[in-house]
């Protein structure tokens, strides 16, 4: 999956009143790289300027995207797998957030994750505890016909159809959809500790010569928390994909960025 670094240097060259230049014909630069695990992005955009970028999207979040842009792709194992992972990270999300919120400090947390790092039934098993604990109810978890036709596509090399791929992103959208939703509602506090966790793990790869980075975004299909017809995200995600090959910039819509830079 490849994502567009925007420029800060450039942006803010398009906002300085005594820049030569007007708004009309700017070109915001940006330069397209591979997703990377640590989330820390080194590049130089076309103008020259040196790009050091953390970016802000959660795993999950990028993992439910390259499985809607392998399904618009036509790659279908491919986004099976990945919307799989996004949930399963999802699931990870949500037990560090409701343990933070019962205010588990983050060494005992990841001292227990590694317990169970390895192992995604525990890891389930330990979501559905604690979902059940705060709620007073199971909840919703995958079908088990989707359980199986997962298990067949990972495991057992079955190639899906195009509705059998689309119908598991669905699934997926609408599961993921509805805890964040819950997690932004009932541990506000909490999401907004594990995310800033998250950041801090990418500035642990910063070189003594990198300047001070700058966060970036994307609206993602889960990341506004926009309930809204799964064809209408696969159809985002077409138009998003179509703009990156031609080397089109975001939309400012898409995206976000906090300047950290003096």
């Amino acid at each position: 999956m490849e994502i567009m670094i925007p420029c800060a240097e450039c942006a803010r060259a398009v906002s300085m009143p005594d820049n030569g230049f007007g708004p009309e014909g700017v070109v915001l630069r940006s330069r397209t790289v591979h997703v990377q695990e640590h989330n820390l992005y080194r590049a130089v955009c076309p103008e020259g300027h040196q790009l050091v970028a953390i970016l802000d999207n959660l795993p999950f979040e990028l993992l439910f995207e390259s499985g809607l842009e392998a399904l618009v792709d036509g790659y279908l194992r491919e986004s099976v797998s990945s919307f799989a992972a996004a949930l399963e990270r999802l699931y990870e999300f949500s037990i560090r957030v409701q343990l933070t919120g019962e205010k588990v400090e983050v060494n005992q947390l990841e001292l227990m994750w590694k317990s169970v790092a390895a192992q995604s039934e525990r890891q389930l098993g330990m979501y559905i505890g604690l979902r059940t604990l705060k709620d007073g109810r199971q909840p919703v978890l995958m079908p088990q016909s989707q359980s199986k036709f997962r298990n067949s596509v990972i495991h057992k090399g079955y190639f899906p159809d195009s509705a059998e791929a689309f119908n598991f992103g669905e699934m997926v959208f609408k599961l993921i959809l509805e805890e964040v939703m819950r997690l932004d509602e009932c541990f506000k506090d909490a999401v907004s500790i594990q995310t800033h966790l998250h950041r801090e793990k990418a500035t642990k790869s910063l070189k003594k010569e990198d300047p001070p980075p700058y966060m970036f975004g994307f609206g993602l299909a889960v990341a506004d928390r926009a309930d809204r017809p799964f064809s209408d995200v696969v159809t985002k995600a077409q138009a998003s994909m179509r703009r990156r090959r031609a080397g089109e910039a975001p939309p400012a819509s898409d995206s976000r960025s906090n300047d950290t830079r003096s």
